[in-house]
Order: structure tokens, then sequence, then C-alpha cells
């Protein structure tokens, strides 16, 4: 299953999120990537690894990545509309805002190559193919089986490939072509490449991004949606994200203890030793006592009436009016 990573328009969008929450600046705040909050380790690797690679930015030409913040989702929803993308945010909150970021890069080979069938290894299933001859260079690194091949553009831009060693994705993959690509060495033994055509057109999976915070808003929609075309003439990469962020509760350093299993309860008296009470308190007893009134619980439950109250002193007097009376029985007899 074909699985793909296309970061630029998430950290365009993050960016776009920092400068509208900072009207009227041209820039964001200092240090703004940094000062993203993360609950996930993906989010870490994102922040620590790639967010903060945020100045590279720059590096596109303004129509290659763009990006638009509003409070209005449907404002954003027609721009994904208008750019012929798919994905839609979801209504938000009036105290929230989303961002879509556009990212839309067109490279054409430095040398055109030819259409080329290219048959599946291990089937016979044919599929439609690129085969260039010049433009190219092909490397090998210590750290990867297959060699590497280089296909330069007229824009400056390059396109690699190699066969996989096994399937790859998110971080992963970006965290193994880098170790292949900080090891190469050129290799001058071929003279052509073949590679297949593409067309791809997928949503990948960015939920990963939900819960990351920022200046009392969270990320409460990730959606992504990419497209990959390429042949003989160039290559051509499309990729689309839209982002909600809503307000969140301040955050708090105190953690909460949750007793959801069976636990052990004791009750203790200043200078006694041994406890008044000590148990282990399974689920049977987790139950709604209603009242802490014993007496009233044991009423109600079963329904038994209970002795009237008398007062203490007088059965005392009786007692000992009975004791005194049965003591005379017992010496006239004796």
């Amino acid at each position: 299953m074909t699985q793909t990573i296309t970061l630029w328009p998430i950290i365009k969008a993050l960016l776009q999120a920092a400068l509208f929450l900072s009207p009227g600046a041209n820039t964001p705040p200092t240090n703004w990537n940094s000062q993203w909050q993360t609950t996930n380790e993906k989010q870490q690797l994102f922040a620590q690894n790639y967010l903060a690679q945020y100045a590279d930015i720059t590096k596109f030409k303004p129509d290659e990545l763009k990006a638009w913040a509003s409070k209005n989702y449907q404002e954003l929803n027609d721009i994904l509309a208008k750019e012929h993308f798919a994905i839609r945010l979801e209504p938000f909150p009036t105290n929230g805002f989303g961002m879509v970021a556009i990212l839309d890069v067109m490279m054409e080979w430095l040398v055109p190559g030819t259409s080329k069938k290219i048959t599946a290894k291990n089937s016979q299933i044919s599929y439609p193919g690129v085969h260039i001859e010049r433009g190219f260079t092909i490397f090998t690194s210590d750290k990867h089986a297959h060699p590497i091949a280089c296909i330069q553009t007229k824009s400056g831009d390059m396109v690699w490939f190699s066969i996989a060693d096994k399937p790859r994705n998110s971080f992963d993959l970006l965290q193994y072509i880098n170790t292949i690509t900080t090891t190469i060495q050129q290799d001058d033994q071929y003279q052509g490449i073949m590679f297949p055509k593409i067309d791809l057109d997928q949503q990948p999976d960015i939920t990963w991004l939900l819960r990351m915070s920022y200046a009392g808003y969270f990320i409460a929609q990730a959606k992504q949606q990419t497209k990959l075309k390429m042949n003989e003439f160039g290559a051509h990469v499309k990729s689309a994200v839209a982002i909600a962020m809503m307000r969140s509760m301040p955050p708090s350093d105190k953690k909460t203890l949750v007793i959801d299993q069976p636990f052990f309860c004791w009750i203790t008296k200043p200078t006694i030793s041994i406890p008044v009470f000590a148990g282990y308190l399974d689920t049977d007893v987790w139950k709604d006592p209603g009242t802490l009134d014993m007496d009233s619980d044991t009423q109600t439950k079963t329904n038994i009436p209970l002795p009237q109250t008398q007062d203490p002193s007088l059965w005392t007097r009786i007692k000992e009016l009975v004791n005194r009376w049965w003591d005379n029985v017992i010496h006239l007899f004796n």
C-alpha cells in the first residue's frame, strides 16, 4: 500500500496560525516554532526535527507554497474546492479558526524521456513507464542495497528514485532517506534509467497532529490530500493541508490520580496504632450509599421497624426495682 509524507504544507499552515494569532504582524513571534506544545512522540519528532526547519520556507517560490487562515470554515473550503481538492473542514465554533496550506511544485526533466512499458518483477503485469538516457546521476550507499537515481529538472529541483528495502512510512521513511542521502557515492556505470509513470491521489493520515497546541489553541482537525503525477516530461506534486484550531483550557501541571481498580482502604485515629478499618475494596461494593446515615439506610432497606427509644435512666431504675424484688422473694423461701 502506497504511503506518502509531505510536511511543507503542514509547516506552512502552522506558521500561518502563528501569524493569525499575532494581528498586525508581518512576521511570527520569535521562536514561534518552539512554542507549540506536543502531546505524543510523533509531534515531538516533528517539532524538533522538521518544524525547526521552517526558515527554508523562503526557498519556495511564492506560488509554490501558499497559506490562508480564517474564522470562517466555508471560506477555507472554497479555496480547497477551487484548487480541486476533495478534503473539507468541518464547521468549527466562533472561538476557533482554521488554516489551509497548498504546496504546488511543477518540474520538467532537464532532458525529456520516452514512454516505455515496464513489467513488474516476479509478475507478468506491464505498466506504463519512462526511459531517460540523459540528465540523471546514479549513486550508491553502504546504508542501502539498491542504486539511487537522481534526475535533474529545469528548475534545479531533483527527483530521486531507489528500490525500497521494505515498506516504510511517515517519519521512518524521512529518517531513512536522510541516512541514505548523507552516505552516497556516485556510480558511473549506468547509461539510462527506467521508472513507472505515476498518477497518485491519496489522503495521508495526519491525525498525529491532533491536540498539538499553541497560544491557547489546540489542533482539533487535521486533513491532507496529496497528488503526484509523473511521466516522460516531468513531475508535478500538489498537496493541501486543512487544519482547524479551537480554544483550549489553560494547561495544568497537576495530575489526577484515578482509582479505577480494586483498592486498599484503611482508617486510622491519632495515637492508636491499629487502623480503625482496613479493607481491600473490589467492584462488588462500588455503589452509591445515598447518605452516610447507617440507621436510616438499614430501616429503608429492610423495612423492619426499630424499637422505640427509651430514657436510659428509667430503664436502669426499673431494672434495680426488679432485681430488689427478686432478691426479697429468694430471701423469704430461704
